[in-house]
């Protein structure tokens, strides 16, 4: 699983760098932007669209945190109802 993020954070960062190396005003070079964060980089790549540059892909970051097993799983069994609760406000009764 953590393999799987960062594989999508790297093809994601790479994008990124792609989409800021298509401007022509681009002084960077590709090494500089390599060691950069993913978060400058997105800045970057917000002020460096070009009309005719692919616009970036937003990737969906995939969280199976607390997911078990068999959730949704509906029973088929009847379901028996509960008996109805009742108060008394007298004198308690024994029951033997």
């Amino acid at each position: 699983m953590f393999n799987n993020g960062l594989n999508t954070y790297n093809d994601n960062k790479s994008k990124t760098i792609d989409l800021i190396m298509a401007n022509k005003k681009c002084t960077f070079t590709k090494e500089q932007l390599e060691v950069k964060e993913l978060d400058e980089l997105k800045s970057l790549a917000s002020l460096a669209v070009n009309e005719e540059a692919p616009q970036p892909i937003q990737q969906q970051a995939y969280n199976f945190a607390g997911q078990i097993e068999g959730a949704g799983v509906t029973n088929n069994d009847k379901e028996e109802p509960l008996d109805v609760p009742s108060m008394n406000f007298g004198p308690e009764e024994k029951v033997a």
